[in-house]
């Protein structure tokens, strides 16, 4: 059940205190700030995965709550407000020069007309010079303002595509974790949404959690945690094909989704990864020592007909919490 927290800012002020020493959170204020909107309950996605993380056992560690900063309270990404602002600048250009061209065209037919009129009444030769005169500057305003109108419209070619890659950009620092550079959950999101087209039949998924993950931690400090994370990451990343998907889940859990491929060849892929994660030869900068050997603890399942991906991943999230209960460093599959 949901705790019950109180809005007062003091009130809530202590519990901040209390909710961090209990989770033996450092007080810097990234911390503070995701545990007090966490207890404010004025963002129920933050909590709703806050709770279940620690419901499993997982520690609150920087990393991770550096996570849950940027995927829930981090504001709208600034590269995006100042594209919206170029294309809003970009279009108002346009418009300008477009009714710039369109008010010297109509001038332009405008002495048109008076011409034709002035020549149906047979003008003396200084009038038809005149009329001559008053065509030609007209074409030339039209000539200049269509040369302008060109060039307003090669430049915003020009920005409209600057404006796509930098949009594109902030697209993928939307979905990407920073850390390990793997996809956050909401990017694993956005490509859940394109995988429900395609045929999945072999999607396998594989779930990876690093084994006494939070005693590393106490025993090093968070930043050689992060350089763990970073190695693991990389890892992953370097075993998968092109199609597959690499997910920082949470803290120190990562998943790899495997569009096109069956549940032997995910299970072999899974076994690869520990063993290299095992070789691993890890030393602390600051004392020149080794550390301990880090190894993983997996869980494999392949998607059954219909299986809706909230089943399949608790299935796999299961077999991963098995192969920790018989030991850890294994591959357990999971039970269909």
């Amino acid at each position: 059940m949901k705790p019950s927290y109180s809005t007062d800012a003091f009130t809530l002020f202590g519990q901040v205190e209390t909710f961090c020493r209990a989770h033996k959170i450092q007080p810097i204020p990234l911390h503070y700030m995701v545990s007090y909107e966490h207890l404010s309950g004025n963002h129920p996605q933050l909590s709703e995965e806050i709770n279940q993380h620690t419901s499993l056992g997982h520690q609150l560690n920087h990393s991770y709550i550096t996570q849950l900063h940027q995927e829930h309270l981090v504001p709208e990404s600034q590269e995006l407000v100042e594209g919206a602002h170029q294309v809003r600048e970009v279009i108002d250009n346009l418009l300008t020069s477009v009714r710039d061209s369109n008010a010297s065209v109509e001038d332009l037919t405008h002495s048109l007309d008076q011409g034709m009129d002035e020549l149906a009444k047979k003008p003396a030769l200084a009038k038809l010079e005149q009329v001559v005169s008053n065509l030609l500057q007209a074409s030339l305003n039209a000539k200049q303002d269509q040369q302008k109108l060109r060039q307003q419209l090669q430049q915003a070619e020009t920005n409209a595509a600057e404006l796509q890659q930098q949009l594109q950009q902030s697209q993928q620092q939307a979905i990407t974790d920073p850390l390990t550079g793997m996809l956050n959950r909401a990017g694993m999101n956005h490509h859940l949404e394109r995988l429900r087209h395609l045929d999945h039949s072999q999607l396998s998924l594989v779930v990876f959690d690093i084994d006494h993950f939070k005693q590393f931690n106490d025993d090093h400090g968070h930043l050689l945690g992060d350089k763990v994370l970073q190695v693991v990451a990389n890892q992953i990343k370097g075993a998968i094909g092109e199609q597959d998907l690499a997910i920082r889940f949470g803290g120190e859990e990562m998943i790899v989704i495997l569009p096109e491929t069956g549940l032997a060849r995910a299970v072999i892929l899974a076994d690869q990864v520990l063993n290299q994660v095992e070789k691993i030869n890890l030393i602390n900068k600051r004392t020149k020592q080794s550390l301990r050997s880090v190894t993983l603890s997996a869980g494999v399942a392949q998607i059954q007909p219909q299986e809706p991906w909230d089943d399949l991943l608790e299935r796999a999230d299961q077999a991963m919490y098995r192969a920790k209960n018989n030991g850890r460093n294994q591959v357990q599959i999971a039970s269909a």
